[in-house]
């Protein structure tokens, strides 16, 4: 799919957290998408110490130290909880030989860090989240150009307006049956614990569904939406024609397109795509005009360190304030009436710069006239932007080494 890259979680369990960076950035991934600040990652790689021999667990000195561990420990009837501060370890005095479930327990080395650093992993998704287009539906990623040929006059509705949606994109309402964190305070999910559904907490068991809620999530906040303009870049991107009035409909095309032919083209500072040809007729006599331009989509405010993938839409229409109002692309790829479309899928490297610019939408080709206008009426064929007049952008944020599990 296009976008951070995961490991099936496929049976995973917990311990095989293998370094709780690979969160952390991408955390940060997601927050430099969106021109946010970053989450600290330094800080020292503690961790308890203890062995395995089959299902016997042994301890150094008969003590077991807890510094940042929150998961169930079950000997001699012991539950080690999470704990707020990994700076403040608990000691847990083990029976060395003493037996207990392959779950149950921290492998020295493991890496998980404390409650505090699932618990603002969480709030980061939670302030984050309604910054991200819908990108998946029950887990499953939507194809490219997924709104071209939509009816829809912007894309503001489609991001995530609720924390259930976000699950629910994510595939984890139908997996587990909850719209929000899964969170076990007295026994884990394993030994048939109640969901308490809210974020992590100081006692609260630290398991496997903590990091397979913070994945599933994650990997559908991929998808967000550019701040866009339409920019001439300087260049000679607008031709114009206007006729005098004329005996007949002839006379008034040619006279306007020789005032075509003599302008020439000049820059347009700001304005939209558009080509349109238009007459009117009174009292017998006919009036000509054309006109055209082409600009490039702009947008603006881009991390320059992560690579994307941005669509570029617009949404057109026929030419505004004419009795008769015809719609015609005039030879422009791209645009469509009344609907959104893609005119373009642009791969841009990280090293592309915070703003990108897409290809020209338009020409400076001659437009085809209407029909003949009717008597006392305005006529015109070709196409404006519609609403809204600026583009659209997409931006499918492609970062391939945001998580590194051991499995």
């Amino acid at each position: 799919m296009n976008g951070w890259h995961t490991e099936s979680w496929d049976a995973a369990d917990w311990r095989h957290i293998d370094n709780i960076n690979d969160f952390v950035d991408a955390i940060n991934e997601r927050s430099l998408a969106l021109g946010g600040a970053l989450l600290d990652r330094a800080i020292a790689n503690t961790h308890g110490t203890c062995s395995i021999a089959g299902t016997t667990l042994t301890a150094t000195a008969g003590a077991f130290t807890v510094d940042y561990i929150g998961h169930e420990i079950t000997i001699a009837d012991v539950g080690v909880r999470a704990i707020a501060a990994y700076t403040s370890p608990t000691v847990v005095t083990l029976s060395v030989g003493a037996t207990c479930t392959d779950k149950n327990f921290v492998v020295e080395g493991t890496d998980v860090r404390a409650t505090s650093w699932w618990r603002a992993f969480q709030d980061a998704v939670e302030a984050g989240y309604g910054s991200f287009l819908v990108c998946a539906d029950a887990g499953v990623m939507r194809s490219t150009k997924y709104w071209d040929g939509a009816d829809l006059l912007n894309l503001t509705a489609q991001h995530y307006g609720s924390l259930a949606e976000l699950f629910s994109a994510a595939g984890l309402t139908a997996a587990h049956g909850n719209t929000t964190w899964r969170a076990f305070a007295d026994e884990s999910e394993d030994n048939g614990g109640t969901d308490e559904a809210r974020k992590i907490l100081a006692g609260d068991i630290i398991g496997a569904w903590i990091m397979e809620d913070l994945q599933a999530v994650l990997n559908v906040m991929v998808w967000t939406e550019g701040s866009s303009s339409w920019d001439s870049k300087t260049e000679d991107n607008y031709r114009y024609g206007n006729g005098d009035w004329e005996a007949n409909w002839a006379l008034a095309k040619t006279g306007a397109e020789t005032d075509w032919t003599a302008n020439g083209a000049s820059n347009e500072v700001a304005g939209t795509p558009r080509a349109y040809a238009s007459g009117e007729e009174q009292a017998g006599n006919y009036r000509g005009a054309l006109v055209r331009a082409y600009y490039y989509g702009k947008t603006a405010g881009l991390d320059d360190t992560v690579a994307r993938t941005i669509e570029w839409y617009v949404r057109a229409g026929p030419p505004a304030i004419y009795d008769t109002e015809e719609f015609n692309a005039q030879g422009d790829a791209g645009v469509a009436d009344g609907v959104l479309t893609c005119y373009q899928e642009q791969v841009t490297a990280a090293a592309s710069g915070e703003t990108v610019y897409s290809d020209a939408l338009g020409s400076l080709n001659l437009p085809t006239w209407p029909d003949v206008p009717a008597v006392g009426e305005t006529r015109a064929k070709g196409y404006l932007m519609g609403s809204p007049a600026d583009p659209t952008s997409v931006i499918r944020w492609n970062v391939t080494d945001g998580f590194t599990y051991t499995l």
